[in-house]
């Protein structure tokens, strides 16, 4: 039996908020935050990152034998400096995932900020990791 342990990430889910120093809340911003070098650099540091070997050697003995299919949905404000903060998990999953996935977030590069109106504002995003464990 052989087992498989790999990861899907879901490459950013836009929550299309921003807030600008004051109180005012935009449903969408004209430019949206991304990481600094794109897409491609987001997937390639959280594969770089994420402890996949770790979260399954943590994970109890049952749980790896019937395997596992588990999505962390994480959110986080992009700052206009480009740093992340306000990191949270949105649902309930195993709390190995969970604390795996903030860490990992707590690593992240910097971004490029939104835009509104030319000004910088800060951004929610939302992005999606699964963790699959399967027994073939």
């Amino acid at each position: 039996m052989r087992k498989i342990f790999f990861v899907i990430i879901t490459l950013m889910t836009f929550n299309s908020k921003a807030q600008t120093k004051g109180d005012t809340i935009f449903q969408h911003v004209e430019i949206e935050s991304q990481i600094l070098g794109g897409p491609i650099v987001w997937k390639l540091f959280l594969q770089a990152n994420l402890n996949v070997d770790g979260v399954r050697d943590s994970l109890p003995r049952n749980v790896v034998r019937k395997g596992l299919k588990e999505t962390a949905v994480v959110t986080f404000t992009v700052c206009t400096d480009g740093s992340i903060c306000d990191i949270g998990i949105e649902n309930e999953v195993n709390p190995i995932i969970k604390n795996e996935v903030l860490r990992v977030m707590k690593l992240s590069p910097k971004w490029e900020p939104g835009y509104q109106s030319g000004v910088a504002v800060k951004s929610r995003k939302k992005q999606s990791i699964t963790f699959v464990i399967n027994n073939n």
